[in-house]
């Protein structure tokens, strides 16, 4: 996949590379399930990946948005609020999504600027700018837990973003147990 977001044509799998209708036929027996990742209550040290970017999604009205994406790779914990459970995140990620609707588009990007300042970004106010300055920073935050209406025993994990702030050059010495590819995962693929 190119930096400009086009489609790839192949993927590979188990080092065969593949079309999409390659995959379309492709027997999954052999591949282990994987269930998504919620992240423990906690408070993390993460790193911006170099995916974050800004696309255009369809809400649940099914209406074009756009949207800020921040995945936050965990590279360490900083305290574990949950018996071991922390440990295991590591390497995972946390996606903090800005959606920018018609009814407010200011308030969203306004939020997206004080995230950035958070975790120490200091450039220019274009918003492509401040989307792709993030990319690579560092920062100490809570992951806290709220109710799912639809499943009580599902609940959702959620970044305190009134608690986030950059991670300092000791505390990523102390804490940090991953390191972060170079490459973006879509060119991995």
């Amino acid at each position: 996949m190119s930096e400009e977001g086009m489609v790839a044509e192949t993927v590979e799998v188990g080092g065969q590379a593949m079309t999409l209708a390659d995959m379309m036929g492709f027997d999954a027996t052999d591949i282990a399930e994987v269930r998504r990742v919620k992240f423990p209550k906690g408070l993390y040290l993460f790193e911006v990946s170099v995916d974050a970017k800004m696309d255009q999604r369809e809400n649940r009205d099914n209406e074009p948005v756009f949207v800020a994406s921040f995945p936050l790779v965990c590279i360490g914990v900083v305290v574990n609020k949950t018996q071991g459970e922390c440990e295991k995140m590591p390497g995972k990620s946390y996606w903090e999504n800005f959606w920018i609707k018609n009814d407010n588009p200011e308030e969203t990007i306004g939020q997206i600027k004080a995230f950035a300042k958070d975790i120490g970004y200091e450039g220019s106010a274009r918003l492509g700018d401040i989307i792709d300055g993030c990319k690579r920073l560092r920062l100490i935050g809570e992951i806290t837990h709220s109710k799912n209406q639809d499943n009580p025993d599902d609940p959702y994990a959620n970044l305190r973003r009134d608690k986030i702030r950059q991670a300092t050059a000791e505390e990523v010495a102390q804490f940090q147990t991953y390191q972060v590819p170079d490459q973006p995962a879509a060119a991995a693929a």
